[in-house]
């Protein structure tokens, strides 16, 4: 019931003409890098692909007059927590790239919303696993970096251990502990 779209979002007259052709009322952005661990050699990368390209898309959209979105942040924009569970209002905290370029999103698309009678939410949460019912999402990288995949890559025996050290954690068994969200209930959330 939705028209997938993956063009270049800095192309002004493409994405204007998308929004045209096909009668667009609300965008739903899911913005691309996930893969933290780059983001330590490269945060400009960060920037660019979830701040840069949602300001363009911003743009385009409310000079279409679009006036509805949902933007796929992340759970990562609240930093390390002191305490949990903690709630979406818990005070956020800059701690790299990869948060910090979702977080001056979110500000971007408040700031706008004032002043351009725009409506948004933008969804934050942690660890996407699965590949969908119809296996069309999953994790397509070479190098897995999301547990759910390293641990089906280790009993596949296609590495030798999942390499995480799960004994450091303030949990009755110092076992920790990872939140997961299949990639279908995101999909269901949006």
């Amino acid at each position: 019931r939705a028209n997938l779209i993956t063009d270049n979002l800095e192309d002004d007259d493409l994405v204007r003409g998308r929004i045209r052709h096909h009668g667009v009322r609300a965008i739903i952005h899911f913005v691309g890098s996930i893969i933290v661990p780059g983001l330590v050699g490269d945060p400009l990368k960060y920037y660019g692909n979830h701040f840069v390209t949602s300001r363009a898309l911003l743009e385009r959209s409310l000079i279409s007059g679009v006036r509805h979105g949902i933007f796929s942040s992340i759970a990562a924009t609240h930093g390390r927590p002191k305490k949990m569970p903690f709630g979406e209002n818990g005070p956020t905290m800059l701690i790299n790239s990869y948060g910090t370029s979702k977080q001056i999103t979110e500000a971007m698309m408040r700031n706008v919303a004032v002043v351009q009678s725009t409506y948004y939410a933008a969804l934050r949460y942690f660890n996407i696993a699965g590949a969908g019912l119809k296996q069309r999402a999953r994790q397509s990288t070479i190098s897995a970096t999301h547990l759910i995949k390293i641990g089906v890559e280790e009993a596949l025996r296609k590495r030798r251990a999942v390499g995480a050290d799960w004994t450091d954690y303030a949990t009755p068994d110092r076992i920790g502990v990872r939140d997961q969200i299949n990639v279908s209930d995101i999909a269901a959330a949006h």
